[in-house]
């Protein structure tokens, strides 16, 4: 090999190094901004989370309430059940009561 052609081959392996050297740099660069994403969005969940968590215990006296009147409606249907058979158990001797006469 002459001297022009290792000159030729130095200057492409430098320019192959160069491009290496290059990419590095972008895909650093990429890396780096995905770590500021990443830290904007952990800083965003945390956020959220305390958010929800003060949400969350401002609807406990709303979730007592709905409990109580879940089990107010239940207590007042049984209750009405009990007086609608009983009723009808009057209506039903007081019918008998009257047929046997």
């Amino acid at each position: 090999m002459s001297d022009k052609d290792n000159d030729i081959l130095f200057k492409l392996i430098i320019q192959g190094i160069n491009n290496l050297t290059d990419s590095t740099r972008n895909i650093d660069h990429r890396l780096d901004s995905v770590d500021k994403t990443l830290d904007r969005n952990t800083e965003s969940l945390e956020h959220h989370i305390k958010r929800t968590d003060l949400l969350e215990a401002q609807l406990a006296p709303i979730r007592s309430a709905y409990d109580w009147l879940v089990i107010s409606g239940k207590v007042i249907g049984i209750l009405a059940l009990l007086v609608t058979i009983v009723g009808g158990l009057f209506k039903t001797v007081e019918f008998l009561t009257g047929v046997m006469k």
